[in-house]
């Protein structure tokens, strides 16, 4: 719902243009569609939680490959 729809709402409120049935259709409406925004975000949240948990993966794993235990030997050089 829109500023200007509010407004409008609160204009019909105060002139006694809108009833107390209407507005709780209004505020009953209102609160279905956050819940629907809420378990949108929500699942985008978790969406995200697991792709970030499979980065973290990912970047120990990394991390823990660059151990000089695990380091290649480019040129190995014989004494002589």
């Amino acid at each position: 719902m829109t500023q200007a729809q509010l407004d409008k709402i609160m204009e019909l409120a105060e002139n006694g243009e809108i009833s107390i049935t209407e507005i709780g259709k209004i505020c009953g409406a209102l609160l279905e569609s956050n819940s629907r925004h809420f378990k949108e975000i929500k699942s985008k949240m978790k969406s995200l939680e697991e792709q970030l948990s499979s980065v973290e993966e990912k970047l120990d794993m990394i991390i823990e490959n660059q151990s000089p235990a695990f380091g290649i030997i480019v040129e190995d050089d014989e004494e002589d």
